[in-house]
């Protein structure tokens, strides 16, 4: 019975059940995280905005590496740091343009992870490129290095 599980302990059944829930709440996760995004870029920065903003992604990154999807949940990881650093500082409006930019970006591909997961097939796209941008973006808002910065 040991070699039916995976490495997270779970049965090929149980897998796909699995599966199936994580499509169904994530693709509500980021749905949130898109509504939240819009009245962001509408000047709506409340505080009850940017929590849900970062508990809708939380929670998505959280199930994906709870079950070693580890392309959407480190992505996820990314998006939330970006949350973070914008709900716990004020990020200027020019910036904001580009965080949400960003953000609407690692939304997509999330989204196509989830495609891939319901559909049990690998996730071919590595989300390094992103990752990289995220990092880079963070660097620049945490210098205050409100310049041009390619990306």
């Amino acid at each position: 019975m040991q070699d039916e599980q995976n490495k997270g302990g779970f049965t090929p059944d149980q897998m796909i059940a699995l599966r199936k829930l994580f499509y169904e709440s994530g693709s509500g996760y980021l749905d949130l995280f898109l509504e939240e995004l819009d009245k962001i870029e509408s000047q709506d920065r409340s505080d009850a905005v940017l929590e849900t903003l970062h508990r809708s992604i939380h929670s998505l990154k959280g199930a994906a590496l709870q079950l070693d999807y580890l392309p959407a949940g480190n992505l996820a990881l990314a998006m939330e740091r970006m949350v973070k650093q914008i709900r716990d500082s004020d990020c200027e409006s020019s910036s904001m343009s580009e965080v949400v930019s960003l953000l609407r970006e690692g939304e997509k591909r999330i989204r196509l992870y989830l495609d891939n997961i319901i559909k049990d097939e690998e996730m071919d796209e590595s989300p390094v490129d992103l990752l990289r941008r995220f990092k880079i973006l963070a660097d620049k808002l945490i210098s205050g290095n409100d310049q041009e910065t390619a990306i």
